[in-house]
């Protein structure tokens, strides 16, 4: 069984991997 805990923290860094990237994206454009 997967932990949902675990799914959720994991979720939640990708996501703000992507926000940091895209900032960092558009502050170079």
């Amino acid at each position: 069984m997967i932990n949902s805990h675990l799914l959720y923290q994991l979720s939640y860094r990708g996501m703000r991997r992507m926000l940091l990237i895209k900032k960092k994206k558009s502050s170079i454009l």
